[in-house]
């Protein structure tokens, strides 16, 4: 991918995360059905780019990081649903960790 395209991708990346700042009231954590969803747009973002592009990955390591940030993203959502989500969304950082290494 060339460097104007990585711009773009940071760019539209930053916009996601400044609606979710906006959305969430400056990051203000509260238990409502919209919460994780804005918090885990910009996870399926990345997740999606990682996947089709990668920054110039090789096709395996794309697929890995698009796992690693799906079971990141699934980890946001189980702990944004509601307080007893913390247990389930740690297990799921760390089976997407092992994508990472």
């Amino acid at each position: 991918m060339q460097s104007s395209s990585l711009y773009a991708v940071g760019a539209v990346y930053f916009l996601l995360i400044a609606n979710f700042y906006n959305e969430s009231q400056g990051f203000t954590k509260f238990y409502n059905a919209m919460y994780p969803v804005w918090k885990v747009i910009p996870i399926l973002f990345l997740t999606l780019f990682a996947a089709v592009d990668g920054g110039g990955l090789p096709k395996r390591d794309r697929k890995m990081c698009a796992l690693g940030l799906f079971f990141g993203g699934v980890g946001d959502v189980l702990i944004g649903v509601k307080h007893e989500g913390i247990v389930p969304g740690a297990i799921s950082f760390g089976i997407g960790h092992f994508f990472y290494m």
